[in-house]
């Protein structure tokens, strides 16, 4: 499978409605980018406890022992600790582990599939959560370019599940978080030039307006997608096949 933008919108293209199809397409692209294991977790709202799915490759004991971890040991780790307050992608090892003095917790894990890889989290404005992750149990080491096509691909597959896979009622019945944008011409403008890698004041020269202008239009595109940042309403616009 070669990694680009349309092999990834076509792994998930038939898997809105079916959040288990999403991850099992999420699991193909890892394996492309050379990954053996993933793992997702969307939750709703702001309280961690609030998992409305998770699915992961993990063996059994790898879960067992993660769900006796305290809250503490469990905040403490350097790639929760990430997700939680930042939403670019981080690529850990065990460096990160011996940084916060906890490679002995590192070494726990390791050998479960967690030795080295990637991760993320995307939020959506009204708190929902998709955090992801892919690892392998062996260091992983990448050349100059590989972790930007590594990145790219994180963020457009986790930007695709963030708007396919259901998530739990309070009912128990399952309902998609993606509802219909409808952008005017001026912020579809905005974003093919953000998608282009124009700065903001980029765009407000290249449209004739001022830099407050366009930053007005992103901040409204970002309300009408969902999006919890500039990367993220293009991701869902490319996604949604808004831009190209």
């Amino acid at each position: 499978m070669s990694i680009n933008l349309d092999s990834i919108l076509g792994e998930f293209a038939a898997t809105e409605g079916d959040a288990t199809r999403a991850f099992e397409a999420f699991k193909r692209i890892g394996r492309a980018l050379g990954y053996d294991h993933a793992v997702a977790d969307f939750s709703r709202g702001k309280a961690a406890a609030r998992i409305a799915f998770h699915a992961s490759t993990h063996p059994d004991k790898w879960r067992n022992e993660q769900s006796q971890l305290s809250l503490d040991q469990v905040l403490k780790d350097p790639i929760v600790h990430h997700l939680r307050s930042r939403v670019d992608p981080i690529f850990w090892s065990r460096r990160d582990y011996e940084r916060a003095g906890l490679t002995q917790f590192y070494e726990r894990f390791r050998d479960q599939g967690l030795g080295s890889g990637i991760a993320l989290s995307v939020r959506g404005l009204n708190g929902e959560t998709l955090s992801v992750g892919l690892s392998n149990s062996e260091q992983q080491e990448t050349g100059d370019v590989i972790p930007v096509l590594q990145m790219g691909a994180l963020y457009l597959s986790a930007t695709a599940m963030f708007n396919r896979i259901l998530i739990k009622a309070p009912d128990g019945e399952l309902q998609n978080v993606e509802s219909p944008a409808k952008l005017t011409q001026r912020e579809l403008e905005c974003l093919k030039w953000a998608r282009a890698g124009k700065t903001g004041w980029e765009i407000a020269t290249i449209l004739g307006v001022s830099h407050g202008t366009s930053i007005f239009h992103m901040k409204n595109i970002m309300k009408k997608l969902n999006a919890s940042n500039r990367t993220h309403a293009v991701m869902i616009a490319v996604d949604r096949g808004l831009i190209d």
